[in-house]
């Protein structure tokens, strides 16, 4: 009877540790951002919840090209509390500080800047909260 419940348990704790390492790859896929396109919906600064501004009416595209080169394009001097990049081109990387920080997510570099990111099939977001930064979301417009 233990024999069968240490099987189990250490069958359990293979399986979980399976799972979380997929899903860790599937998260931080550094090619899933790499020769895409997004669009700005929103942006919050965490510290100050009164303060989330909605950019979904408006056209803002940022386009993380193949070649590092991120542009941004389309309206920002619509208002005073826009808080995103302006408009241009930056050059970004993906550094992967595992390595450094065991079990710790990439980071987003953005010209000298760093930012953690979170991106999926459909969602991005970038934060530089930690270093009491704004919080964009973005939409998924393409993927190459």
């Amino acid at each position: 009877m233990k024999t069968n419940i240490l099987k189990l348990t250490v069958f359990l704790l293979f399986l979980a540790g399976s799972i979380s390492s997929c899903e860790k790859e599937k998260r931080y896929e550094p090619t899933s951002l790499k020769g895409s396109q997004w669009k700005l919906v929103r942006a919050s600064l965490p510290f100050n919840e009164s303060e989330l501004y909605d950019y979904s009416q408006y056209d803002i595209k940022y386009e993380f090209k193949t070649n590092n080169v991120l542009t941004v394009s389309g309206e920002t001097n619509f208002t005073d509390s826009y808080l995103g990049h302006e408009i241009g081109e930056y050059f970004y990387s993906i550094i992967d500080d595992d390595q450094i920080i065991p079990g710790s997510s990439p980071v987003l570099k953005i010209d000298e800047l760093y930012y953690l990111f979170r991106v999926t099939s459909t969602n991005l977001v970038i934060d530089s909260s930690p270093l009491d930064g704004v919080i964009l979301e973005f939409d998924r417009i393409k993927y190459d």
